[in-house]
């Protein structure tokens, strides 16, 4: 049970922290910092929803649900 609680914790001061720098993030021009030791990036990604290999053109066309998410990437030192 101490483990699971202590999980739940970390998982807790993690997603705060993740929401914190996207914070921050959103205000640099190009959604990127990079300092000395550390940098950060906010990837805009999209997700479509049917499959589009067993999916006729046109139903492809009038039926895909694209979803629009941002991934975060921390990392220690520079970035290429």
């Amino acid at each position: 049970m101490a483990t699971k609680s202590k999980i739940d914790e970390y998982t807790k001061l993690l997603e705060s922290y993740k929401k914190k720098i996207r914070s921050l993030l959103r205000n640099e021009p190009d959604l990127q910092y990079h300092g000395k030791e550390w940098s950060a990036r906010i990837n805009s990604m999209y997700k479509s929803t049917i499959s589009k290999k067993n999916t006729p053109p046109d139903i492809w066309e009038k039926y895909s649900t694209t979803t629009p998410f941002d991934t975060l990437i921390v990392r220690k030192g520079k970035q290429k």
